[in-house]
């Protein structure tokens, strides 16, 4: 099938860089820390770089299953499954937008309530989210990828100032020669797998993007800033925090913002939280645009529908989960069924296409 999104809609393909580096760097940064060197210590920046290069391996698999005739993973589906059952396929991929999206923003507005406002009840932080959320998505495509873009731009701006952290850093603490087993450090790379995986997004997207083919480069430069950032945070956690520290530290990076302070921001982590609503509201947008998007091609309805129906399912759920308990087990299920969507799912997808391509140009007539 053809690509039929009008050019008016569409954007340049740098700004891809912008789409996968914004989709994976969310709620994660904050917490990812605690849980690696549960795993495999100091050792475990070596399962940042590892589940990276897992993340370049599954964009390698997406762009070659993307350079053919088929514009998204609905499209993908029906070819590999045919129409029905491929339909069914795609209602897991939208429940897994859907989950992703209400986990970062639950984990947001836990830290929320946590660090600024105790009392505040859940579902409100959510509905106005949410409004703001519909309002970007009803603008239309290039509207969404313009907060991306800015998104990383504050994020940047917001984290500068973490370096001053650097003056109480015990360099001691670092060690490049690893101690751990390799059981170990996959243990700790399939925690921090997750915060990768929302490159699938572009499953969605990529028709929207002008000479997607030639865009996978600028895929990979994002996963690649990723990258970078995670390994730079870990490193700074490393240096700020002893090992027993940072297994009970619940947010190490977050938690480090206190140490920051200047002659007019004497309590810089609150304005650190407070900003980080820009960098989570593009995550929780464009899985909301990812899951309706595909709704609408698979139920034949204008977007807006399903785009309501979801952000109800939001306020609906943030009434009944407003417990810490339930905000932690609703991350760790969705990291761990994002892990197999993202990376063994795509590979079993991949191999399930290069297969139906090889048997269908075989079956047609020469």
């Amino acid at each position: 099938m053809s690509n039929q999104i009008r050019p008016n809609f569409q954007v340049n393909s740098f700004l891809l860089f912008f789409m996968i580096h914004s989709a994976q760097l969310g709620i994660g940064i904050l917490v990812f820390q605690r849980a690696l060197v549960k795993e495999a210590g100091y050792d475990s920046w070596i399962s940042v770089l590892l589940a990276g290069l897992m993340a370049h391996l599954s964009l390698f698999f997406i762009f070659q299953m993307l350079k053919y005739e088929h514009q998204d993973i609905s499209e993908i589906h029906q070819f590999v499954y045919g129409k029905w059952l491929g339909r069914l396929f795609t209602l897991f991929i939208i429940v897994q937008f859907i989950w992703t999206g209400l986990t970062v923003l639950h984990a947001y507005i836990r830290i929320v309530q946590i660090w600024m406002f105790p009392t505040l009840p859940t579902w409100f932080p959510t509905l106005i989210i949410l409004i703001l959320a519909y309002y970007t998505i009803a603008g239309g495509f290039r509207v969404i990828v313009g907060m991306c873009f800015f998104k990383i731009i504050l994020a940047f701006i917001i984290t500068l100032p973490m370096f001053l952290t650097l003056s109480y850093a015990q360099w001691g603490n670092l060690s490049l020669v690893p101690v751990h087993t390799m059981t170990e450090l996959w243990n700790a790379t399939k925690t921090v797998t997750f915060n990768y995986a929302g490159m699938i997004t572009i499953l969605v997207y990529y028709p929207f993007i002008k000479e997607g083919q030639k865009s996978k480069s600028y895929a990979h430069l994002g996963n690649a800033a990723t990258i970078f950032l995670y390994l730079l945070v870990t490193f700074m956690c490393f240096l700020f925090y002893s090992e027993k520290q940072l297994t009970i530290t619940i947010w190490p990076f977050l938690t480090m913002t206190k140490t920051v302070s200047f002659t007019i921001i004497e309590r810089f982590e609150l304005v650190f939280v407070a900003a980080w609503v820009l960098v989570i509201v593009p995550i929780v947008i464009q899985n909301l645009w990812c899951a309706s998007r595909l709704a609408k091609k698979i139920f034949k309805v204008k977007q807006k529908y399903p785009l309501i129906l979801f952000m109800m399912i939001y306020v609906i759920v943030s009434h009944f989960i407003d417990d810490a308990h339930e905000v932690r087990l609703l991350y760790e299920w969705n990291a761990k069924f994002g892990f197999y969507v993202s990376y063994v799912y795509i590979l079993v997808l991949f191999l399930g296409y290069m297969l139906m391509r090889k048997i269908k140009s075989r079956a047609q007539p020469s």
